[in-house]
């Protein structure tokens, strides 16, 4: 059975702060818990409060990987645990305990173990705005008044009420208690000054130096990106012609898409984020005579259609509807652009006569239009003045040309009306073959 018969030992009261040459200690073990835990828990709360209203949680790549935050820790779990035995072995051992004994491991139990929440709080996540690195104030003051309140032992090193002379067990247990409070505070506090949980610089200088990461590798991309390109026009130009192969390029064109899937979503955030900056920075005027929905509803439509033309320019590659047949559109001005212009090499397209324009370019559309002819003169509208060896080496060069020769009446066989007669890859090699026969200085598959 455990008493608890008066808050200080006999013949001293709190009231006495110095005794036989020493501080007391039933007033150094009230003052000092009950300092730790007010500063704990008031810088403490303060802390918490800030760090959840105006930080952030880390992105876990930025935390870095140190065994000296998990001795940290380790450290302020043991200091718990000192606490919490002391005072059950002096329970055990000697059936009375004194009130400040109670008070002082529960209130220091109390501090450690804010302490530690902390710790793990700062470990998580951060202030937006903070310029500093390292542990918050309030952890490193708590450190700090903990050691010092281990180093205040040594003034009562000649009182027979501390535990110097270690003539019986209790004092040397409490030496020893007191020995793991001391190398563990201290440890604390120097470990503390380093900060080997949190990161070595400011966390808002971290994510700018890792969007600039992300642009250069983001530029990087799509350099490797348009050199893929130039490969593939290199297949779909030289292929044909040595190999009489069409499509070879399709295992080019699928990496080179799936590269460019990086670089539309880096494009998609730095768009977002840019106009929602802009909206951001607009007066509440115009915010309250507007709606919202049509404004984000403008705002996906702009990067939809940024991703298409940058698709469209780099990759050649869109799903239905995106705009390619409407760009081949403009190329040819069917109809002219209502605002800004095309240019070609620098040069205006609007400026230029369109037969001028439509002679350097050479398009294969997605429904070929073939006439109620020869397949002959159906592959020689492509140049009107080309000879029939001409026609036939583009044919060649389409991978057509021994279809051809497989019908009765070879290069003369009627195609009929629109090319009812061909199937539809035999129309579309057929097309092919005109624009090479052309030989113009642009050359736009619409869906090939």
């Amino acid at each position: 059975m455990v008493f608890i018969q008066s808050y200080c030992e006999a013949n001293t009261s709190i009231s006495h702060t110095w005794v036989d040459e020493g501080i007391a200690p039933c007033f150094y073990f009230t003052l000092v818990p009950s300092i730790l835990l007010s500063i704990s828990f008031f810088l403490g709360t303060v802390h918490c409060i800030c760090y959840q209203k105006y930080g952030t949680s880390m992105e876990p790549k930025f935390i870095p990987r140190s065994r000296l935050y998990g001795f940290q820790l380790a450290l302020t779990v043991l200091l718990l645990l000192q606490f919490l035995g002391g005072m059950v072995w002096r329970a055990a051992s000697s059936g009375e305990l004194p009130g400040y004994v109670v008070l002082y491991s529960c209130f220091s139990t109390l501090g450690w173990a804010w302490a530690l929440a902390l710790l793990r709080v700062e470990r998580w996540r951060v202030p937006l705005m903070d310029r500093t690195r390292g542990h918050s104030t309030a952890l490193l003051v708590f450190w700090a008044l903990a050691f010092s309140a281990e180093n205040l032992a040594f003034v009562s090193w000649y009182s027979p009420h501390w535990w110097w002379d270690l003539e019986t067990t209790q004092k040397e247990v409490q030496f020893a208690l007191w020995l793991i409070r001391y190398v563990c505070t201290g440890l604390l506090f120097f470990i503390g000054l380093k900060a080997p949980g949190l990161p070595r610089r400011p966390y808002m200088l971290l994510i700018n130096e890792d969007e600039r990461d992300v642009e250069n590798s983001t530029q990087v991309l799509v350099l490797f990106c348009l050199g893929l390109l130039g490969v593939e026009r290199a297949i779909n130009v030289f292929v044909p012609i040595y190999y009489k192969n069409i499509g070879a390029s399709g295992f080019v064109s699928n990496i080179r898409s799936f590269l460019w899937i990086r670089v539309q979503q880096f494009t998609n955030r730095v768009v977002q984020v840019r106009l929602f900056a802009h909206l951001h920075s607009l007066s509440l005027r115009w915010h309250l005579g507007r709606k919202t929905g049509d404004v984000l509803r403008s705002i996906d439509r702009g990067t939809s259609s940024i991703n298409s033309l940058l698709r469209s320019i780099f990759v050649n590659v869109g799903p239905s509807g995106s705009g390619k047949s409407t760009i081949i559109r403009l190329l040819f001005r069917f109809y002219n652009v209502q605002g800004g212009c095309i240019r070609i090499d620098g040069q205006d397209i609007s400026k230029v006569k369109q037969t001028s324009l439509r002679a350097h370019i050479g398009v294969v559309p997605q429904d070929t239009v073939l006439f109620n002819d020869t397949i002959r003169e159906n592959i020689r509208y492509g140049r009107i003045t080309s000879s029939d060896q001409e026609v036939e080496e583009a044919a060649l060069a389409a991978d057509i040309h021994d279809k051809i020769m497989a019908f009765p009446e070879g290069y003369d066989t009627q195609v009929g009306e629109r090319g009812l007669k061909l199937s539809g890859g035999e129309k579309q090699r057929v097309a092919i073959a005109r624009t090479i026969l052309k030989a113009p200085q642009i050359i736009l598959l619409d869906e090939v």
